[in-house]
């Protein structure tokens, strides 16, 4: 699978230095400053580093055309979401983040109707769904010791960045697969949970009574 990996700061970091350590990714590493992406790409011979404007909606097609990607990985601010969102549904590719499109108040009356709310320009297509009501707990843990020695990165840096490369994992496996905007809740969680454990952080769930 070739990723393009836009962001390279803490967690974009983090990101190349975990997937550099699991066979299937190939990434392509994009950042507004190069020297930085060019650091994060020294995480593994072979990867890419180009650069980048995040806001730049065609630059980011053309990079994704240019690499054959199969991925738009988004590790940049939440404000950048939308153009490289738009960017991966022209460019005709997958496409993850770990944030959603922003919020914004009613023009009109903001303290008295909703206005734009997170991830509403994401899902704004995507179909409801319903299920039975169950609430859970949760969690995988992570020593900070551990992610420090292991990859350079503090705890919660690493947490974020290694959700999303189980992710593209099980998306290059076929493991999951889909059509249209979707949450990861759309997608079986056990493959995910499963090759958490494998990337060194083990989880607990814990079911409790819906309030």
């Amino acid at each position: 699978m070739r990723i393009l990996l836009v962001g390279a700061g803490g967690v974009g970091t983090a990101l190349a230095r975990i997937a550099a350590r699991r066979p299937f990714a190939e990434l392509v590493i994009a950042d507004y400053d190069l020297g930085r992406a060019q650091r994060a790409a020294a995480a593994r011979d072979g990867y890419q580093a180009v650069q980048l404007d995040a806001r730049d909606e065609q630059a980011a097609v053309g990079l994704l055309r240019q690499h054959r990607c199969d991925v738009l990985m988004n590790a940049t601010d939440p404000r950048f979401v939308m153009p490289l969102f738009r960017a991966a549904l022209q460019a005709g590719t997958h496409y993850l983040d770990m944030a959603m499109s922003l919020s914004y108040p009613h023009p009109g009356e903001p303290y008295r109707q909703t206005g734009v709310k997170l991830g509403d320009e994401q899902f704004a297509l995507a179909p409801e769904w319903d299920g039975a009501a169950r609430e859970v707990y949760l969690y995988h843990v992570v020593d900070n010791a551990w992610s420090m020695a292991e990859y350079g990165s503090q705890a919660v840096v690493w947490q974020t960045a290694v959700n999303p490369v189980v992710a593209l994992e099980l998306i290059d496996s076929g493991a999951w697969s889909g059509a249209g905007v979707l949450g990861p809740e759309a997608l079986p969680p056990r493959p995910f949970l499963d090759l958490l454990t494998d990337y060194g952080s083990p989880w607990a769930c814990e079911e409790r009574t819906p309030a």
